[in-house]
């Protein structure tokens, strides 16, 4: 039974079907209105041209004497650093590498507060330190 309702379902449909392609083959058709191709554009007024801005000359800031940025930190790249070496007992240099570990510096940060402190110290007692004239090589023959 369900078989021939189906078949009568698709009769259906295909009447249908038929019916729609018959009538919008008899369907009139409407031309479309064609724009013209070269319309003459809305005439809008023209805005005036802005003006350029005026420049105005620039001026040089004014820096106080009070003002001046503090001086750049020496950076190993500027070769401001020189290697220097020597010897020591190996308490000291434990401690050192412990004062270091402790207060999060590095040795030469360390080692270069002791060396001022004690350069500091010398000139306090013995005043400027200056380094020596020295005599040609050729003196000595």
């Amino acid at each position: 039974m369900e078989s021939s309702q189906n078949n009568m379902l698709l009769a259906a449909i295909k009447v249908q079907n038929a019916a729609a392609v018959e009538a919008s083959a008899t369907a009139e058709v409407l031309p479309i209105e064609a724009t013209s191709a070269v319309e003459p554009p809305l005439s809008v007024p023209e805005a005036p041209a802005p003006e350029p801005p005026t420049l105005e000359p620039v001026k040089e800031p004014v820096v106080s004497e009070v003002l001046k940025p503090p001086k750049p930190k020496p950076s190993t790249n500027e070769r401001d650093w020189e290697r220097f070496s020597f010897v020591c007992s190996k308490d000291i240099i434990q401690k050192i590498h412990d004062i270091s570990e402790k207060e999060h510096f590095s040795i030469r940060e360390v080692m270069e507060l002791f060396l001022q402190r004690g350069i500091s110290d010398y000139e306090k007692k013995n005043g400027v330190a200056k380094a020596r004239k020295r005599k040609s090589v050729d003196s000595i023959l």
